[in-house]
């Protein structure tokens, strides 16, 4: 099963002109290798990777990162602060656009200066943003042609849901909201969040920054190079990743990914949590190292 499933990749790689297929190709063979030393059938392997439909479409989607006309890309700033609830929806009308409700805009003000565009909040006191207890909701349309070069949103007790995100910057701070997020397609990620959770289906980025204060994170799928989690008291799961290079640090919360990593890219330190890459737990107790340093101390 594992031949016939490279092979159909091989080929679907080349008739969809997928730039990298030799890399592509590896990192999927390793997939298998990983597996194998965690003692899954091809059939399990195979049944916890993406589809080879999913595959190609995630890689096309990559290369037309690429090949963006300048007058699609755009630098967006949302300040989510007076809202219960936004969402991101893709559209087939061309730029970016607003629906939002009429006592919110009376809150807010959008902000055009050529490709920039800033949703900001009106309350703000001593230059920091005020966060007011209100239900609003809005919407923000962004054509299917639309390129963030930099997307940054700040949520105050709001809740964000979008289902397809790309562009080259993005910069995610939560404070109690929750995000449902369908794919991240970006060359950097930073996500943050203090008591909110996000859950995640497919996150693609060359470098990936993660970090929590106590909320949790829950990734079906990500693609990257580098990662950085850490982690106070919340927990993060992704269920498979590439083999990328990992630096996690955790104080009590937990970080496990199930799939596709090899322990030797990790390394990862613990206070009171657990960091667990496969079926294996990685990197050093603090706690243990400072109960052996007292061991060795002679009074």
């Amino acid at each position: 099963m594992r031949d016939e499933f490279l092979e159909e990749l091989k080929k679907e790689l080349a008739v969809n002109n997928i730039e990298n297929r030799e890399e592509i190709l590896k990192l999927y063979e390793k997939r298998f290798d990983l597996g194998h030393e965690a003692n899954m059938t091809d059939e399990e392997i195979i049944q916890s990777l993406d589809s080879i439909s999913d595959i190609i479409d995630k890689y096309k989607k990559a290369d037309t990162r690429d090949n963006v006309d300048d007058k699609n890309r755009y630098n967006v700033s949302l300040e989510l602060s007076v809202f219960s609830n936004f969402k991101i929806c893709r559209t087939n009308q061309m730029g970016i656009t607003f629906d939002l409700e009429d006592k919110a805009l009376s809150e807010t003000e959008i902000l055009v200066d050529g490709k920039s565009v800033s949703l900001k909040s009106k309350s703000k006191f001593g230059g920091h943003i005020k966060v007011k207890k209100s239900c609003y909701e809005g919407t923000m349309y962004i054509g299917n042609n639309a390129y963030f070069d930099n997307l940054s949103i700040e949520a105050f007790a709001c809740d964000v849901d979008a289902k397809y995100l790309c562009g080259n910057s993005l910069s995610i701070n939560s404070l109690s909201g929750d995000l449902d997020l369908g794919e991240l397609n970006f060359d950097s990620i930073k996500l943050n969040t203090t008591s909110g959770d996000f859950n995640i289906k497919r996150l693609n980025a060359k470098d990936t920054n993660i970090s929590t204060i106590s909320g949790d994170y829950m990734i079906d799928d990500i693609n990257t190079l580098e990662g950085k989690i850490k982690t106070i008291s919340g927990d993060v799961e992704i269920v498979n990743s590439s083999d990328a290079k990992y630096n996690i640090s955790t104080i009590s919360g937990d970080v496990i990914i199930r799939n596709g990593v090899s322990l030797n890219n990790v390394k990862a330190s613990a206070v009171s949590g657990e960091v667990i890459v496969g079926k294996e737990s990685a990197g050093v107790s603090i706690t243990d190292q400072i109960n052996e340093t007292l061991s060795k101390i002679k009074f």
